[in-house]
């Protein structure tokens, strides 16, 4: 999708409002070819749709409308809210955060698992280890389950 190897610089906004942490990121993007993936389960979230207004315009004037389209993922509640209408209207790619899933604090669902994609992380190896966990956690038998062994060590 956004094809520039492993080796992605990773910058976060849109988790605040502050001015001037927006104008330096903009600064520092300008003319450099980049994607955005904006996470927001409302899709109505204030500073990252702010933060994504202002990048999202940069990154069509400075590439055009085809990268644009084609650099911007959208991770939000499908069929409601502001992000989802627009990530429609622009043609960005979208993927849904079930109703029931914590917002951006679920990490095995699209929230976590799409950011971590495109920066290359090798999703079948981390979920099948996440199977792993599962299970050996839900053993009570210390000897077999390492979250018991853990809680036992730190207490």
């Amino acid at each position: 999708m956004f094809g520039y190897g492993t080796k992605i610089k990773t910058i976060f906004i849109g988790n605040s409002l502050g001015g001037r942490e927006l104008a330096d990121t903009l600064r520092f993007l300008k003319g450099k070819k980049y994607g955005i993936c904006v996470i927001s389960k409302s899709g109505t979230t204030v500073e990252p749709l702010v933060a994504l207004n202002l990048i999202s315009k940069q990154l069509k004037t400075d590439h055009g409308i085809a990268f644009y389209q084609q650099h911007v993922v959208v991770v939000t509640t499908l069929d409601r809210g502001k992000l989802f209408t627009l990530a429609q209207q622009e043609h960005w790619s979208v993927f849904g955060i079930e109703p029931d899933v914590g917002g951006r604090f679920s990490f095995l669902a699209a929230v976590g698992l799409v950011p971590l994609a495109i920066v290359g992380v090798d999703l079948q190896l981390l979920l099948s280890g996440a199977a792993r966990a599962k299970l050996d956690t839900a053993s009570s038998d210390l000897t077999i389950n390492s979250a018991y062994q853990y809680a036992v060590a730190r207490f």
